[in-house]
């Protein structure tokens, strides 16, 4: 006992002295795991949280009092929503999203349709320029921003593990994509000709026929999905036919286009095809990804065996159906508890309650919000380190790559290889959420091969969101009910004064903060990953889509819902459940693989996590 007390306090020496990662045992495991403990000299220790005097609640928790802009203003997705053929009464959700609600518009929540908007959109020119400064004068450089109050470091986090950045931005794929350069618009422009292509097709104009032009000019072109949590990044890529999607001939190959069954799905060149055609773009969301297929997969072979007169679609619906209920669940559990907060969300009520809830709301609008998606959900490009692991089921580490090595190149994950690489997402610790960026997201982002730079995450980030038209910071923070800010002296407790000062050399007037600069700057809520402004913004997109959304999975008396006794099943789900059905060989499994691997957050044995029980879906 007393050696292992002096070899601790040596290890912590040796890190506050010469700042040295640090190889330690961990109970659990039977090797030696790196475990990112701290580095003495990294200037990214835990980021600064309000304290209870300068924080705007103290628990209970409630939710924001906002005032955003009319629901009127806000639901411009269903002003001019396209006309939508499809059952209202199916037991079913469409590909598409349309006919998730059935009272008000049947286009909310549909793909291809326009983001919902908090305040409206702010152009200098009413139409799509970005906007000035209160001095008349362009904002500030992104690149100048980025390098001033965003440097790169790449420090990794106490608490959580690459997993739970890898889920997150699976869910921002879920739920949203802007289409790169090369793809031709839909649509054509009031005066005949096509919309241009351009990285950033939404920000512009996106003119509808018999659609008011002040209308007009707050839409976005919203390519890809509106509603999340629908594993639509999993499904297939533009219209090809459901009946092409799967077949049985040989009892195995279950999902034709997506891949089979504990094998990495491939397409030409080893890249993979699924639903969202980002996938390949690093090897978490595609590890994310196949997961989930694999999981499909995995249920219509359960079904199949318990029901073998169920038809091929009856079997693909209702395995979609059961995965688009366990990712609600992981989301609204364990995943939004880590990102806002598990006091925060279990005060609130925005944590899913066990068994059935009747809080669907009819007049709300599920679809996706320009701030959410263009900002504060950005924060995630924060948490990525510049390296991937590659490790045992039990964390012992055998590889490290550059992540800068694997933008589109999922190639090298392919057979025994992908395990390895999942286990390193459980094991491997998150960059620290610090205000600032690793070197693959600040400089190295999809760079070419044989170059050494890329592009700058953050930069695009900060400008992408002016092109938008998102309002400025201050704007936002006061329509989340939170302090007015009138002045720098307002920002006093709530940002570093170090940021402060920064953010005076560029910006002449408080009121001209971006609000993905200010909202990233705001010291962290207590327990949360973000700020005041970001997690009331984060709050209200992820209760807006899970109460205007009528198929959520624990709703009663839908058309779409599930039984009791399946719902019991159902909410037995976890993130460890799916790697311990989906990856193969393994055995263990962290408790929470969101988390590090710690005495609190242990390895145990995939027998001891709970699973869904298929039995219940017999037919009767």
């Amino acid at each position: 006992m007393m050696i292992e007390l002096y070899y601790s306090r040596f290890l912590v020496l040796l890190v506050l002295v010469f700042g040295l990662e640090v190889i330690g045992l961990v109970v659990g495991s039977s090797c030696e795991v790196k475990i990112d403990i701290g580095v003495g000299r990294c200037s990214a220790t835990k980021s600064p949280s309000c304290q209870k005097s300068e924080c705007p609640m103290r628990r209970p928790y409630k939710p924001p009092q906002t005032h955003f802009q009319s629901d009127k203003g806000m639901n411009i997705a269903g002003v001019c929503a396209p006309p939508v053929d499809c059952d209202v009464n199916s037991k079913y959700r469409t590909i598409t999203g349309a006919c998730n609600n059935k009272v008000q518009v049947a286009a909310w929540g549909l793909s291809n349709t326009a983001l919902n908007r908090l305040l409206p959109a702010d152009f200098s020119d009413g139409i799509s320029a970005p906007r000035k400064m209160s001095n008349g004068k362009p904002l500030p450089s992104a690149r100048l921003l980025r390098t001033l109050l965003f440097p790169i470091d790449n420090c990794p986090s106490h608490i959580n593990a690459e997993l739970l950045l890898t889920w997150g931005q699976a869910i921002a794929h879920d739920a949203s994509h802007v289409e790169p350069i090369g793809i031709s618009a839909p649509r054509k422009m009031s005066n005949g000709k096509p919309l241009p292509s351009a990285r950033l097709l939404r920000t512009l104009l996106f003119p509808i026929d018999n659609c008011p032009s002040h209308i007009n000019a707050e839409l976005l072109l919203t390519w890809g999905q509106a509603i999340a949590h629908d594993a639509s990044h999993v499904e297939p890529i533009g219209s090809v036919p459901i009946e092409n999607l799967y077949f049985f001939a040989d009892d195995t190959t279950l999902v034709k286009k997506l891949g089979y069954y504990n094998k990495f799905p491939l397409y030409k060149c080893s890249d993979l095809s699924i639903g969202d055609d980002r996938v390949n773009q690093n090897p978490g969301i595609a590890i994310a990804t196949t997961i989930m297929v694999r999981e499909h997969n995995r249920l219509c072979e359960g079904l199949a065996k318990i029901n073998p007169s169920w038809d091929d679609e009856t079997l693909y619906q209702e395995a979609r159906r059961i995965v688009i209920a366990e990712l609600q669940h992981i989301v609204y559990t364990d995943f939004i508890s880590a990102l806002l907060g598990a006091e925060y969300v279990e005060d609130t009520g925005l944590k899913v309650k066990y068994g059935f809830q009747e809080s669907y709301d009819a007049l709300l609008d599920p679809n996706t919000l320009t701030e959410f998606s263009g900002a504060a959900y950005r924060v995630f490009h924060a948490m990525i380190r510049n390296d991937i692991l590659s490790s045992s089921q039990e964390g012992c580490p055998y590889k490290s790559i550059k992540l800068a090595d694997t933008f589109n190149n999922p190639q090298f994950m392919q057979g025994s290889q992908f395990s390895s690489y999942a286990y390193g997402l459980e094991f491997l610790a998150a960059k620290e959420l610090d205000m600032k960026y690793a070197k693959a997201m600040a400089d190295e982002f999809e760079r070419s091969n044989g170059t050494h730079y890329g592009t700058d995450v953050p930069s695009i980030d900060i400008q992408r969101g002016r092109q938008l038209g998102i309002s400025p910071y201050v704007r936002l923070r006061e329509a989340c009910g939170l302090s007015k800010i009138k002045s720098y002296a307002d920002l006093k407790n709530i940002m570093r004064d170090e940021d402060i000062e920064k953010l005076k050399t560029v910006y002449p007037d408080v009121s001209d903060i971006d609000f993905i600069v200010g909202g990233h700057l705001e010291k962290r809520f207590p327990g949360s990953l973000v700020g005041p402004t970001f997690q009331c913004v984060i709050y209200t997109q992820f209760f807006n889509w899970r109460h205007g959304d009528r198929y959520f999975y624990n709703f009663k008396n839908q058309v779409g819902s599930f039984r009791e006794d399946q719902l019991k099943q159902l909410q037995k789900a976890s993130i460890a459940r799916l790697f311990c059905d989906n990856l193969k060989g393994i055995t263990k499994v962290l408790k929470n693989p969101f988390h590090k691997l710690s005495k609190r957050n242990p390895l145990i044995s995939c027998s001891h996590v709970p699973s869904i029980d298929l039995a219940c879906w017999k037919a009767k």
